[in-house]
């Protein structure tokens, strides 16, 4: 029995812009871009104003519009209640946390600013999407470091598979605020963020883009045993053999330490037949922490036909987490 989830639609948000053409061009391209989604405007992309809003629920907001409108989730013949929303950010909204401390520390409990604090939480950004869109079915947040991304997507397939829901939008977003620029170990921080529009396989309204074919997360007493395990349960739950793999976006963590190990990892799983094609999405765009997955689930859809393809995730705690999508045929 087939456990793929249908992907309908897309969005990437990156140092190369907001729209998928963007990303694609460069990515075809070559080119390289670090740092700040440029010349961002949150009103381009929603109808409602904010009075404040972080910049983390601002990406949030923009990357699930663009998805909805690609996925054709905003006609009339969709109820925008029925859709979930999984969501993932590593840092969460550092600016707003910031902020609020510096209010209080300088002027005290009384005087600190109350309407920011609640747009602090790492899932603000999950509440400001459900109710500008509609979104009433589940709503997950998960922070879980680099695998964020990858862990926000894997649970929404499992939410499908179990028929929870029927439609879930799922991504992670990471701005580039001060405190995660000079935490970064992982290259030059940028920020960015991607949401895939998935339906159960049964649903027929919508043409598929591409298929989430299967997950593994785990967790290792170094990262070589973490990201090993998590592949081996991602090729299991994807039904498929690992020849069958022809890519591989792999996580390229910073350090030379941690690249071996995510190569020894490689290793024992395929042996000598690691797959030729390697991408390294880092170096066209930074590291974009736990929006990193989502980023390569979306480049992955736009750049290798329908291969199936291995997306890996590493945290330096010793958390791994895979994802296998398979596109479609140009």
């Amino acid at each position: 029995m087939s456990k793929r989830v249908k992907v309908v639609g897309a969005s990437a948000l990156s140092p190369f812009g907001t729209s998928l053409d963007s990303f694609q061009e460069a990515l075809k391209d070559g080119r390289s871009s670090l740092g700040q989604v440029p010349d961002f405007e949150l009103s381009n992309h929603i109808d409602s104003v904010k009075t404040y809003v972080d910049r983390t629920s601002a990406l949030a907001l923009a990357a699930s519009s663009l998805a909805i409108r690609e996925a054709g989730w905003n006609s009339e013949e969709i109820d925008p209640a029925a859709i979930g929303l999984s969501l993932g950010t590593s840092w969460g909204c550092l600016d707003s946390l910031r902020l609020f401390y510096e209010k209080y520390q300088a002027s005290g409990p009384k005087l600190a600013p109350p309407m920011i604090f609640p747009h602090a939480y790492a899932n603000a950004p999950n509440s400001l999407v459900a109710i500008e869109f509609g979104l009433r079915d589940v709503n997950l947040c998960t922070s879980s470091g680099n695998v964020s991304g990858a862990m926000a997507i894997g649970q929404a397939m499992d939410t499908l598979r179990m028929g929870k829901a029927k439609r879930v939008l799922a991504g992670a977003v990471e701005t580039l605020s001060g405190s995660r620029e000079d935490a970064s170990q992982e290259g030059e921080a940028s920020e960015g963020g991607a949401m895939l529009a998935l339906e159960s396989e049964g649903l027929a309204q919508s043409k598929a883009c591409g298929w989430l074919l299967g997950w593994g997360s785990a967790y290792g007493d170094n990262m070589a045993s973490g990201m090993t395990a998590a592949i081996e349960a991602a090729v299991t739950d994807a039904q498929i053999k690992f020849a069958d793999i022809a890519v591989v976006f792999y996580h390229s963590a910073g350090s030379d330490q941690r690249r071996k190990q995510e190569v020894e990892a490689l290793r024992r799983v395929f042996g000598n037949d690691i797959p030729s094609e390697l991408v390294d999405l880092k170096k066209s765009i930074g590291d974009t922490a736990g929006a990193s997955a989502s980023l390569a689930a979306v480049a992955a859809l736009l750049l290798t036909g329908d291969q199936p393809v291995l997306i890996n995730s590493i945290d330096t705690a010793g958390s791994a987490a895979s994802l296998i999508l398979q596109g479609i045929a140009p």
